[in-house]
């Protein structure tokens, strides 16, 4: 009578089981070649491209940072943070300040163009020009503002109210209303407000009395709580237009004290580092 012996099989160690992957990967490799490479050195390349960009994106606005903190010393900060007159000469005037953040903020919108502070510093080197009295370099420039990175950017919509106030200052009414009413169709302007009203205060020096009205209605409806809905208001009664009640302020909170600057002067300074409703 024949007998079997019993013999456990042997647990696979982790050695072969290794083998046997690599085996496999081996063949299949083998057969995907003509594909597999150039795919895994397509993606290599595309990586090294990617980090490259960003590394050349972040060297673009660190550069452009350092730049506008050393304009940022002249200007728009006020000329007393430039230290105190030098006994026996002037004190320095904001041109001269001015003179010495331009180059500054032109470096920053001529070599690092694609930071996010060049919109901010091709706008403060359009300022610098009209200080230094250079006003058809500075309406150049923020009409160049304006038409590359449109009106939904905040550093072009202060250019262009700052191209409205130029205009009119030139006696170019036309060019002026068209700017503001350029910048107060633009849903997202901050100084859409500023914007009709002054559009409005052009159209009634132009004796255009109905569109004078229709502006500052509009004010009014749009920005009820703005301070230029209380100049709208004092307008519309000047013209003798009908001026709608105001709306009465929540229960226990009093009315905010409106206190608008003066029309048709220019606008006062942004600070250094986020650009305000108005911008000088």
């Amino acid at each position: 009578m024949a007998y079997k012996i019993k013999v456990a099989s042997r647990p696979v160690t982790d050695e072969q089981a290794a083998l046997h992957w690599l085996d496999r990967w081996v063949l299949w490799e083998a057969k995907q070649r003509r594909w597999l490479w150039p795919l895994v050195i397509g993606l290599l390349v595309l990586g090294v491209i990617g980090g490259a960009g960003v590394g050349w994106w972040w060297w673009q606005n660190r550069q452009a940072v350092l730049l506008a903190g050393q304009a940022a010393e002249f200007y728009p900060a006020p000329a007393e943070a430039a230290g105190p007159p030098t006994e026996g000469r002037k004190k320095p005037s904001v041109a001269d300040h001015c003179a010495k953040a331009l180059p500054l903020y032109q470096q920053i919108t001529e070599r690092y163009g694609h930071s996010r502070l060049a919109p901010l510093a091709g706008y403060y080197q359009a300022n610098c020009q009209v200080e230094m009295g250079k006003t058809d370099d500075a309406i150049a420039l923020y009409n160049r503002i304006v038409g590359q990175y449109g009106l939904t950017n905040e550093s072009a919509q202060l250019a262009a109210l700052r191209l409205g106030y130029l205009y009119a200052g030139r006696g170019d009414r036309a060019q002026a209303i068209e700017q503001f009413q350029r910048l107060s169709g633009e849903a997202t302007a901050l100084n859409r407000d500023q914007a009709l009203f002054e559009a409005g205060r052009l159209q009634e020096e132009g004796n255009n009395r109905d569109a004078a009205l229709t502006a500052y209605r509009s004010v009014q409806k749009d920005f009820p709580k703005s301070p230029w809905s209380s100049e709208a208001a004092t307008r519309i009664k000047a013209l003798g237009g009908e001026t709608p009640a105001p709306e009465s302020a929540p229960s226990g909170q009093p009315p905010a004290a409106a206190t608008p600057a003066q029309p048709g002067t220019a606008a006062p300074s942004a600070p250094s580092t986020t650009p305000a409703r108005v911008g000088k």
